[in-house]
């Protein structure tokens, strides 16, 4: 997957009894959210192991996630909803199979 895409920021460097910090906005409202999500996804790379960070199991999700468990493996997103989906399909799937012996 190749992204390219030109970053538009405006940055501001404050001096505020003694401390000095910096402050980063997109010059426009796409680039200001483009930044929050690359500034986002940064620090994760930064602070979490790249084995820990995972795709959702549910074929038909698209999200990925940082798997947090103890044992290092959580297979969706949210239970509540992918989890629970695939489970529940695969349930029905195995009554139909055995209604039909």
């Amino acid at each position: 997957m190749e992204f390219s895409k030109d970053l538009n920021v405006k940055v501001t460097i404050n001096k505020h009894d003694g401390v000095i910090s910096e402050n980063i906005i997109g010059v426009t409202l796409n680039d200001h959210i483009l930044y929050k999500i690359v500034k986002s996804m940064l620090q994760t790379f930064d602070t979490i192991s790249i084995t820990r960070i995972r795709k959702c199991k549910n074929d038909e999700c698209i999200l990925h996630f940082v798997d947090k468990s103890k044992g290092g493996k959580r297979k969706w997103c949210d239970m509540e909803t992918c989890g629970n989906r695939v489970k529940a399909a695969s349930f029905y799937k195995r009554k139909r199979e055995n209604t039909r012996k």
